[in-house]
């Protein structure tokens, strides 16, 4: 693991990690094509191998299946390292100023107290759930960072993000400004038209580089099958970002 600052390594090239994330409970089973299947056997059967890593919601207002201690143990027990997310108010991303920065310390507050009750240790990232067409201020970028910094967290934890928020002049590069530079990890949902594994990751902005994690497919289901209960969304990491999810012992 990279020290207490966790600087971002930007040597190319980085291995990558093939990982997906999901909206509901990946120890789930029910009945599949006549026989009880497993949420993450059924993907592990689609995708032709066991993810690298699994990203579940330790906080989700939209959903009452976050991630419990019981399915964080399955998740690792089964090989997979747990990537964790935290969704935050998206009337709050939006907001300038004092308030903003308020809002985004109170957000890292919240979302590193949920890691800590779940017994997830300091040098995994929490990302913090910035859909791409929600508004989102350099101010609320710089409260999280510095609210997740000052709770001795390693780094500034990470930020799922659209494509503007990681462009030239977006939130995220003007934060860094205040920020001396450095920067969360960077986690980009842009879906691909075909669903494929495009095998490298997007750029960002200069300041910013490569992005850490792609989310390069969503709803990946089988015909016929509800995305709800089967679907899940295909993702791309990098060794920094990897290294900084919760492995298996």
């Amino acid at each position: 693991m990279p020290g207490l600052d966790a600087v971002r390594s930007k040597q190319s090239p980085t291995k990558l990690y093939r990982g997906i994330d999901m909206y509901n409970p990946s120890n789930l089973s029910a009945p599949l094509r006549g026989k009880v299947t497993g949420k993450l056997e059924y993907v592990t059967e689609r995708e032709g191998g066991t993810p690298a890593f699994v990203g579940r919601y330790i906080k989700n207002p939209a959903s009452a299946a976050q991630v419990t201690d019981k399915e964080i143990e399955f998740i690792r027990g089964q090989g997979c390292s747990l990537l964790p997310i935290y969704c935050p108010t998206q009337a709050h991303t939006g907001m300038k100023g004092p308030d903003g920065q308020k809002w985004g310390r109170e957000a890292a507050k919240n979302a590193v107290g949920l890691a800590r009750g779940l017994h997830i240790p300091d040098d995994v990232f929490v990302y913090a759930n910035i859909e791409p067409h929600w508004v989102l201020t350099p101010d609320w970028v710089v409260g999280w960072c510095e609210g997740y910094d000052a709770l001795t967290r390693q780094g500034f934890g990470g930020l799922y993000c659209g494509q503007l928020h990681i462009a030239p002049g977006g939130p995220i590069v003007q934060a860094m400004k205040t920020l001396g530079g450095r920067a969360p990890a960077v986690w980009l949902t842009r879906a691909m038209g075909d669903g494929r594994d495009p095998g490298l990751l997007p750029a960002a902005a200069q300041e910013i580089g490569d992005v850490d994690i792609w989310q390069y497919a969503v709803g990946v289901v089988g015909q016929g099958l509800d995305s709800r209960a089967w679907g899940y969304d295909r993702d791309l990491a990098s060794s920094y970002a990897f290294d900084h999810m919760w492995a298996p012992d």
